[in-house]
């Protein structure tokens, strides 16, 4: 193969101008004392230009192609499905609803207090018993953590929670848990006392939230119930 490299340099004799190698003394046609010196010729460097890794697998007409574009249809598909179903998951909690079905309220009564204690006052507290329902309506199942229900009764907060325990939901399915709630008298305001001592009525608000990673979602329910043995009908 031809090499530029492998040639010998000559140059002319400053006399008669005939060429003469590179090294000799004199010339070789008319005995002209020559000197040169050896040129230093630069070897060209040849650079790769760098490439994407890529895997090749036989095609069917014998060939090869290659599967830098496969996998990354597949990474994205892979990235399509789980952003599907994270926004499938954020619509079905959306929709997630909780019933609260208060089945007895009653108060709890100090029969041992004083004769000359007043009816209202021998009232200790508010026991209320029932069982919340979970109903997921849309069409992807939900994991519901254990979750604490903050409670007001008529407007006031109680420092006792309604605590419920994890459970999954399938799709278009309820699922039921027993609830029960104890609350003290000094959490009671004077508006549910009446009731719980002349029978009536008595309105409960109840907050859910529902931990979801980076935020949580909440839901307000409000439940009338009556009670279902005021203080009266012990004393009747």
């Amino acid at each position: 193969m031809y090499n530029p490299l492998n040639m010998q340099q000559t140059l002319p004799c400053p006399k008669c101008g005939a060429q003469n190698a590179i090294g000799q003394q004199f010339c070789g046609t008319c005995g002209e004392k020559v000197q040169y010196k050896a040129r230093t010729i630069s070897k060209r460097r040849t650079w790769l230009k760098p490439t994407t890794l890529s895997w090749s697998t036989p095609s069917v007409n014998g060939g090869y192609h290659t599967t830098t574009g496969c996998l990354a249809l597949i990474v994205i598909s892979l990235l399509l499905l789980v952003g599907a179903q994270a926004g499938f998951a954020t619509y079905g909690y959306s929709q997630l609803q909780a019933s609260f079905q208060i089945e007895q309220c009653s108060p709890e009564i100090d029969f041992a207090a004083k004769s000359g204690v007043s009816a209202i006052n021998r009232i200790t507290g508010l026991l209320a018993e029932g069982a919340v329902v979970f109903t997921n309506p849309s069409f992807a199942p939900l994991y519901i953590p254990a979750m604490n229900h903050e409670v007001a009764i008529e407007g006031k907060k109680c420092r006792n929670l309604i605590q419920t325990r994890a459970t999954a939901v399938a799709p278009s399915s309820s699922v039921s848990q027993s609830i029960s709630l104890e609350i003290s008298s000094h959490d009671l305001p004077e508006l549910a006392l009446h009731p719980l001592a002349n029978g009536g009525t008595i309105h409960i608000t109840i907050v859910s939230r529902l931990p979801l990673g980076d935020y949580s979602l909440t839901k307000t329910t409000q439940v009338q119930t009556s009670v279902s043995k005021p203080l009266s009908s012990y004393t009747r």
